[in-house]
């Protein structure tokens, strides 16, 4: 993940997603196994408004070398559009995040599944994304435009955190990661955020023409590895 940043109260559900249900056991496996996300992954058809929200905000973002969250470390910067669509109901907000974009590893990099050290780079592309709820208000002169492109953003991650390994092994993390929430709520609003379905509507899938399988990070589960060859 992700690719993923929020304010810094809800940092830790989107930053990480390594401390959603814990961080899994290794398996044993020295290769990336084959997966297939048959659930999960959050796509454009997942997002369906309550009847009688009237959509808020339909912006697109751009963002620019966001360190990827593995179960282990940061594993791979990505480059990635994300479609922020934001529907009101009184006080109710419904939140939906679609991503598209891909994602660069490196040789020596440790892997986001199974922890393999990547034999070479690599590149594949990502999708997926989430779904949520808050509660509040929106503010009174939100600093961006509430329809149409807001910008690329680049977050500031670079290959020498990645290197590093693993969380425990000094990485930080993108140092100027930027949230779409302050353009628009106060954090009384932001730290209502939940994910919708239990906590379990998140979830991405990696794929790339160099690795063998795939990896599916999502809220009800995740399975698989990217390897490159």
């Amino acid at each position: 993940m992700t690719r993923l940043r929020l304010a810094a109260l809800v940092v830790l559900a989107l930053a990480g997603f390594v401390g959603m249900g814990g961080v899994a056991a290794a398996p044993s496996a020295v290769a990336a196994s084959p997966a297939s996300c048959t659930g999960g992954v959050i796509r454009q058809p997942d997002v369906s408004p309550p009847p009688g929200y009237t959509k808020v905000i339909d912006v697109v973002m751009g963002v620019t070398n966001d360190e990827d969250s593995g179960m282990w470390g940061y594993w791979a910067l990505d480059n990635y559009r994300k479609h922020i669509q934001v529907w009101q109901d009184g006080s109710s907000f419904y939140v939906a995040v679609i991503y598209d974009g891909t994602w660069h590893t490196f040789a020596g990099a440790l892997s986001p599944g199974y922890k393999v050290g990547e034999p070479s780079d690599g590149t594949g592309s990502m999708q997926g994304g989430y779904i949520a709820t808050m509660t509040g208000s929106m503010l009174s002169s939100p600093t961006e435009t509430t329809h149409g492109s807001i910008g690329t953003y680049d977050f500031g991650g670079t290959k020498s955190d990645i290197m590093l390994g693993t969380y425990g092994n000094g990485q930080t993390g993108d140092p100027a990661p930027t949230s779409w929430l302050g353009f628009y709520f106060d954090s009384t609003t932001s730290s209502t955020f939940a994910f919708a379905d239990g906590g379990n509507a998140w979830g991405w899938v990696y794929t790339g023409n160099s690795t063998t399988g795939e990896w599916c990070n999502t809220g009800t589960g995740s399975s698989g590895d990217i390897v490159t060859h």
